[in-house]
């Protein structure tokens, strides 16, 4: 049994922990909060453009004359926006992301198709050069609180590598901000853009209802102009879900952590009190036994 010195010594150093994970967890909390309500505030812009953008899409006779819609024939080369934590601290948050990452990356070789690896943050950058995988770009320097210009930035690097034609597809790896508990896992296909099919869908299932819609300016022109908002939106909203997750995951963790240690402190306290005592009870039957010899 350990003596009650070096019990207390680990009281100490675990108390100290529990200070910074305590510490970690109050500013993850205030951190989460201010991005998941950015998050929640983007949410209705974001729900209300796909809807616009799918009426205009099935309105439209042929998606050929608007260039992020095109898909191509043949998919040869696809471009992957990576996205993780440049900090630790944070769960399962990354290591869920990566192993998505590697296993899609595994299916497009099996498929034969090349890839073009876009890493941002410390923790996905180490892990690429650690297994000596080949980087298109990487990035380390994102903010905690992206901004909207950091969204075009990536947008107009991946949207010029599709449009010269050098990818075919576009995906973008990020946390799915769900709720604080949980951040699973997702590869997004950004470009080509592809309507959403909500409104088609609605059309279908009620046949008694059929509109003709006249636009002005012409649909071409409205797409030209709803499509690059579009696909500048859904990257504002996958950097802020990516913030939110990193926070939500660090708090879970630092939570965890945090109730940990005072579980072992008070596990260990209980250890100290008992081998105080058992010093205590040693140090008294050495008394006694001492008064003893000496009648």
């Amino acid at each position: 049994m350990a003596s009650a010195k070096d019990i207390k010594n680990r009281i100490s150093s675990v108390t100290s922990t529990h200070k910074i994970t305590r510490t970690m967890e109050m500013v993850s909390t205030s951190k989460f909060k201010r991005f998941a309500d950015r998050a929640s505030a983007a949410m209705p812009f974001s729900n209300a453009l796909p809807a616009m953008l799918a009426l205009l899409a099935s309105a439209e006779d042929d998606g050929a004359s608007q260039p992020l819609l095109e898909t191509r024939s043949e998919v040869r080369r696809v471009a992957l926006l990576l996205l993780t934590t440049n900090r630790g601290l944070c769960g399962p948050l990354n290591s869920n992301l990566l192993k998505k990452t590697m296993l899609f990356r595994r299916e497009l070789e099996a498929k034969g198709i090349e890839m073009d690896l876009h890493v941002v943050g410390k923790k996905g950058i180490g892990f690429m050069k650690f297994l000596g995988i080949e980087m298109a770009s990487q990035k380390n320097d994102l903010p905690d609180a992206p901004q909207p210009e950091h969204a075009d930035a990536f947008a107009d690097m991946l949207v010029e590598d599709f449009l010269s034609k050098r990818v075919d597809e576009v995906y973008i790896a990020y946390p799915h901000f769900k709720n604080a508990a949980e951040q699973p896992p997702v590869i997004e296909r950004i470009l080509p853009l592809s309507a959403p099919e909500t409104a088609e869908k609605e059309e279908k299932e009620d046949d008694k209802l059929q509109l003709n819609f006249l636009f002005e300016p012409g649909k071409d022109e409205l797409l030209g102009e709803l499509l690059p908002l579009y696909l500048r939106n859904s990257f504002v909203r996958i950097l802020l879900e990516t913030a939110a997750s990193e926070q939500g995951a660090r708090r879970t963790a630092m939570k965890a952590a945090t109730d940990s240690a005072e579980e072992m402190i008070t596990n260990l306290t209980r250890s100290y009190n008992k081998a105080r005592q058992a010093a205590i009870t040693t140090e008294l039957l050495e008394i006694v036994g001492g008064a003893e010899a000496l009648k």
